[in-house]
């Protein structure tokens, strides 16, 4: 069945560049792929119309909201509204709607509820927005417990509000993980239905392949020195965090044991006190992580906070880079400690994984394999079926509601 899907996103989707923002353009692209009609509508950038292909167009508006803070578009509803009002009411009455998708529980939310009721909703939660507001509030005023304890209040009331009305109001709810379906009911929020739909990676990035050696000559990046690879969105607060560990307490356990080692940092808006550690080499953002993983001996994920499932672990994974992990950040994720990965929850020990395995071949080789045979599962060319399941059965739902009012 060919249906028309507008995808409404919070944040800048195009290029793909961090975790939401790849969720989301993949998911766009194998659906347009499988002659669905894509409409994406997201804010963030220079504003712009953009066909991808011949069914697949994206809409994006220039947004007032700093890109590390997102969820600053609930003061700006208004704003958006009469944006997301105007290209709906274009792509209604041009081509028809059969199924909206939202990014966040708010987006649009009161247009899908009020004036466009006709046209089923969705919402591809990939957060537990409530508790990741809550650990944002804390990890940003902790250090004044006053402060810190009324802004988790604050947001955990704020946001709650919101997640509740958003969930609780769509035909269909999906989340990355079981454990952020858990999470959702122990709020007291209760979806119509929810379904669980993991992260991905796109074949593209299980294919690719290039000898280390070659990858850091193109790249300027020291041939002989053992690199670490940490990838992320360094705006984004769980790894802003993970950079201050690394620093202050991983690097220099590494350091200390191996002199040579760096750590190769890659993603957008790094903060500028990295820029002049040592032992850090710092890109910015990059066109592509793909260069920068095969260059890589080791990566790491230090993530204490946040939810859902991080894609840089399937990034690291479909690279076949041997990786230390959180047990935190491989949440939602199969994954068997010292066969797909290390998992290490203490700062301090992180350290002293990262120089075992640095000079551990065999266990790194092990762990490669198993890791490249892991993520074969986690392709979006596999996963996006699955959100065809859901559109289907929302839409019969709706179909039989209809007939029982009839």
């Amino acid at each position: 069945m060919k249906l028309n899907i507008v995808m409404l996103e919070n944040y800048e989707v195009t290029p793909p560049l961090y975790g939401g923002a790849v969720r989301a353009y993949n998911i766009a692209m194998i659906l347009a792929s499988r002659n669905h009609n894509i409409f994406l509508i997201n804010f963030g950038g220079k504003a712009a119309i953009t066909i991808h292909r011949q069914n697949f167009v994206e809409y994006k508006f220039w947004s007032p909201t700093p890109s590390n803070l997102p969820y600053l578009s609930l003061f700006l509803p208004s704003l958006r509204n009469r944006l997301i009002r105007h290209i709906l009411s274009q792509i209604q009455t041009d081509f028809g709607i059969d199924i909206i998708q939202l990014g966040l529980p708010w987006i649009g939310l009161s247009l899908l509820t009020h004036e466009f009721t006709n046209i089923p909703f969705v919402i591809d939660s990939r957060d537990v927005i409530t508790l990741l507001s809550e650990q944002f509030a804390f990890e940003t005023f902790g250090r004044a417990p006053v402060i810190g304890r009324t802004f988790k209040r604050i947001h955990k009331s704020l946001y709650y509000g919101y997640e509740k009305k958003g969930l609780e109001s769509a035909d269909h709810v999906i989340c990355v993980s079981t454990l952020d379906k858990e999470r959702i009911y122990k709020l007291g929020i209760r979806p119509k239905t929810i379904t669980v739909i993991p992260n991905g990676i796109n074949n593209e990035n299980i294919r690719y392949r290039k000898d280390i050696k070659e990858a850091r000559k193109e790249l300027g990046l020291p041939i002989d020195s053992p690199i670490i690879l940490f990838l992320g969105r360094m705006d984004y607060i769980p790894n802003t965090k993970a950079l201050k560990d690394i620093a202050e307490i991983i690097s220099r356990i590494v350091s200390r044991y191996i002199p040579a080692a760096r750590f190769l940092i890659v993603g957008r808006n790094p903060p500028q006190w990295i820029k002049h550690h040592k032992s850090f080499i710092v890109t910015g953002a990059v066109d592509s992580p793909l260069p920068y993983l095969a260059a890589s001996d080791i990566a790491i994920a230090p993530i204490s906070i946040g939810s859902g499932t991080r894609i840089k672990l399937l990034d690291y994974f479909a690279q076949g880079k041997p990786t230390i992990s959180t047990s935190f950040a491989a949440e939602g994720l199969p994954v068997i400690h010292n066969k797909h990965l290390i998992l290490e929850d203490d700062m301090r020990r992180f350290g002293k994984r990262i120089i075992e395995l640095l000079k551990d071949e065999a266990l790194r080789r092990e762990l490669s394999k198993a890791s490249m045979d892991f993520v074969k599962h986690y392709t979006w060319e596999n996963l996006v079926p699955l959100f065809e399941g859901v559109y289907e059965e929302v839409l019969k739902a709706r179909a039989s509601l209809c007939y029982s009012k009839s």
